[in-house]
């Protein structure tokens, strides 16, 4: 038994011992996400500010100095113009015209648990034979009364005939 309870405390001690490393390692990604994220910062105001300062060393007036800045804001913020506008309406052609297609192209497939509805959700019986109540939780019933049955889909009742 004591064989036994020691072999448990082992596993047990190197599991939390490989959950802590884990653990580490998580914070360790953490930590390089925050330091290549500053550095990211960094190199992007760098690149602002060397554009700005190229803006402002070219232009000879103040209103120059202005329109050459927009001009560099417009081209930092569009690099590459309208010719990329193709893949987002590709993602929308399929994203949304795909599905519909799909749907035409296979008109009478259904979900096993589909059936169809007819506008009404129970079925109708005439009872052949009178029933009396035993228990409080059943009903009496007269025989040749109508009674509404709500039936469950034939899907999940075997035994019901589909109609």
């Amino acid at each position: 038994a004591q064989m036994l309870e020691a072999t448990y405390n082992s596993v047990h001690s190197s599991f939390r011992a490989v959950l802590s490393v884990a653990d580490h390692f998580s914070k360790l990604r953490q930590q390089l996400v925050k330091i290549l994220r500053s550095f990211m910062m960094l190199g992007i105001g760098h690149r602002v500010f060397e554009r700005l300062w190229n803006c402002l060393a070219t232009s000879s007036t103040p209103h120059e100095a202005v329109q050459n800045v927009q001009t560099a804001a417009w081209q930092m913020a569009n690099p590459a113009g309208p010719q990329d506008l193709w893949p987002f309406v590709t993602f929308l052609l399929v994203a949304c015209a795909g599905p519909y297609f799909i749907y035409k192209m296979f008109p009478d497939v259904k979900e096993e648990d589909e059936r169809e509805y007819d506008g009404v959700d129970h079925d109708t019986a005439t009872v052949l034979y009178p029933y009396r109540a035993i228990n409080p939780d059943e009903v009496s019933v007269a025989a040749e009364s109508q009674v509404i049955l709500h039936l469950p889909p034939a899907a999940h009742n075997p035994r019901l005939d589909p109609r």
